[in-house]
């Protein structure tokens, strides 16, 4: 079986589907092994290499999105090279990850092979698109032109059961199957809740043994909520700064970047929070990530724009509780004081939720343990069954003639 992803992201560019992307391919590829092979697809990154065991990335030429730094606008028909590579390769199933320009390659080999073509349904990209165009009208217009990836799969898929209203909303009205993503994080022990990697996270931050520390990781953008949360943080600091006069209310560490950051920053200024909230950028790697989950007491994401973010489950691994929005799609399964914590979206009821949550710390370890329980999953796990719903569309499609 010959596989290919097509996505308008992919490492190093840090994103959910991204990420999603890259698992997807890796796991498929090791489980076909010698009888076949998984691609994918996505436009060039400059003075990147590719190196994975698993798979063959095909790039194709591409320029900056100068208002959406460090995505990149991909211009296939420029690659002479990139396209006779392209044709020259058998797939027997594409899978679109995103709407945009990788998926219209995807739809045009699924037609000239006559082959199957999945789209995931990943995003609200109507908030992206009305954050760039800031007309109703035009983004309504891009909206129906991008939902033409949707219309012209074999089949949709989506992350969770919110999702498939927001498809609705957007002018979808076909069948969609579910498909939850996973994480490459292993599960910690409740035993051994703050182990190697979040002592060397601790000792890198200069944290104490009882400083509170909370977590952010995602991108750096407006759409994520994040006004509301540095408004809560405000608050927050102030309530616990009456409790105990004289002891720093908290750490707040943010990872990632995106083209808020500076924004965000002077806010935490004006807010007068600087002493309590770090930027550290973008962080590759994978232990120090797992460290900050499991140092963190909890982990904050207020997003109302995501569908499900991989961080939840990567929160949850480390029997972190995420605190998160009450009725947001992403909060999809959470359960307050169950297995996360969950608010209204007001800075100051989102800083009491937060207050009330450090305020026990045996309630913590027990939503964290509830959270591990009902949100883990690898990506081995949704691996094995993509390759399944593979083999099986391309049994269908077959079948159809």
């Amino acid at each position: 079986m010959i596989i290919g992803q097509f996505n308008d992201s992919f490492p190093p560019i840090t994103d959910g589907v991204a990420s999603v992307t890259l698992n997807y391919a890796q796991q498929t590829g090791r489980l076909l092994g010698p009888d076949g092979k998984s691609y994918v697809v996505t436009p060039s990154f400059p003075k990147f290499t590719d190196d994975y065991d698993s798979i063959e990335v095909l790039r194709y030429y591409s320029l900056p999105v100068l208002f959406r730094p460090p995505y990149r606008l991909g211009a296939p028909k420029l690659d002479w090279a990139f396209q006779k590579r392209l044709n020259e390769i058998p797939f027997d199933v594409v899978h679109a990850q995103c709407p945009f320009g990788s998926a219209k390659l995807a739809q045009r080999i699924a037609r000239r092979r006559n082959i199957p073509m999945v789209a995931s349904f990943h995003s609200k990209y109507y908030d992206d698109i009305l954050s760039a165009a800031r007309s109703k009208t035009v983004s309504k217009w891009i909206l129906s032109y991008l939902m033409q990836t949707y219309h012209n799969a074999t089949e949709v898929w989506t992350v969770n059961d919110n999702t498939i209203a927001t498809l609705r909303e957007y002018g979808y009205e076909g069948p969609v199957r579910v498909i939850n993503n996973g994480t490459d994080m292993a599960r910690t022990s409740p035993d051994n809740r703050r182990g190697p990697a979040a002592r060397a996270v601790a000792e890198e931050l200069g944290l104490a043994e009882d400083q509170r520390l909370l977590f952010f990781i995602g991108q750096h953008i407006w759409q994520k909520n994040l006004k509301m949360m540095l408004e809560s943080l405000a608050i927050l600091k102030k309530r616990l700064q009456e409790d105990e006069p004289g002891r720093q209310p908290f750490l707040m560490v943010f990872v990632g970047s995106g083209d808020a950051a500076d924004d965000l920053k002077e806010m935490c200024r004006k807010l007068d929070i600087v002493d309590e909230v770090r930027f550290l950028g973008v962080i590759r790697d994978r232990v120090k990530i797992k460290g900050f989950y499991e140092r963190a007491e909890l982990f904050l994401f207020p997003s109302l724009y995501d569908t499900s973010a991989l961080s939840i489950r990567e929160a949850a691994s480390s029997l972190c509780p995420a605190v998160m929005i009450e009725g947001s799609t992403t909060a999809e399964g959470i359960r307050d004081a169950d297995n996360g914590y969950l608010s209204a979206n007001t800075p100051e009821a989102y800083a009491d939720r937060i207050y009330r949550a450090l305020a026990d710390p045996a309630e913590r370890l027990r939503v964290g343990i509830s959270a591990q329980e009902s949100l883990y999953r690898t990506w081995e796990t949704v691996g094995a069954e993509v390759l399944e719903e593979y083999k099986r569309l391309i049994a269908e499609h077959k079948g159809r003639g």
